[in-house]
């Protein structure tokens, strides 16, 4: 009786059952694709970042509009908007902005919202939405109920070296993790790093191979009783 073979199958038999499959054809497409792919990558990702790393400094003077609230905390500062009820926009600069690629243009206006402080901390809220930066850059964000609220996001303060931002959400144990696209991955992400960088496979992978075709910077971390929907406006490389 044949036997299967548990070994991963070599270039030769690939590249046969890629023929086979998409012709003469399509295997130079796809091996064209491959190429130039490679050399834009070495292109664009040669460069690392270096240098130090620069953390939010003393909070500076809050300049609030109805819709937008800037928060300068020293070399960094952070821009709140409320773009939907239930839905806030946070982003850090310096630095250059990535390509907003993901949302349709025009974008609707941001809504406006309450700003105050309270505790040493920036609170915005809009209905059910809470959302407290603290002097250290830290982002708490809240679904508010009556007079109470519950936290669903922990966010520390971000970090940054050259042009690479660092940003790291806390999780409590009972939180599990969906999303990021395709993944050769279970259900629940945690405990994982995955990359976000679209790569090609060569037609087969295994439970180990990361990232995969499709990578979509959007997670989703349920809880019970709370849940919470990030996503990432990035089209650079990043890992989550």
């Amino acid at each position: 009786m044949a036997q299967e073979s548990d070994r991963e199958p070599g270039l030769v038999a690939l590249a046969r059952q890629g023929i086979h499959l998409v012709g003469w054809k399509g295997t130079l497409q796809t091996a064209t694709y491959g190429l130039r792919k490679a050399r834009l990558d070495k292109r664009y990702l040669r460069n690392r970042p270096t240098g130090p790393e620069v953390r939010p400094g003393p909070r500076g003077e809050v300049v609030g509009t109805d819709d937008i609230a800037r928060i300068p905390l020293g070399e960094m500062e952070l821009e709140a908007a409320f773009v939907d009820e239930g839905l806030c926009r946070i982003t850090w600069t310096p630095g250059r902005l990535p390509v907003p690629a993901a949302v349709d243009e025009p974008r609707p206006p941001p809504k406006s919202f309450d700003l105050e402080e309270v505790d040493g901390r920036v609170v915005m809220t809009m209905r059910m939405l809470r959302v407290a930066v603290g002097g250290d850059g830290s982002v708490e964000v809240s679904c508010v109920k009556g007079s109470d609220h519950v936290v669903v996001r922990r966010e520390r303060p971000p970090v940054r070296v050259g042009e690479r931002w660092t940003a790291t959400v806390d999780l409590e144990p009972e939180d599990q993790v969906h999303g990021l696209g395709e993944r050769a991955a279970p259900f629940n992400l945690r405990p994982g790093t995955y990359g976000l960088w679209n790569t090609e496979q060569s037609g087969s992978y295994g439970p180990e191979a990361d990232p995969l075709y499709i990578t979509i910077p959007v997670h989703l971390v349920v809880a019970p009783g709370r849940a919470h929907l990030g996503f990432w406006e990035n089209t650079h490389r990043g890992e989550v």
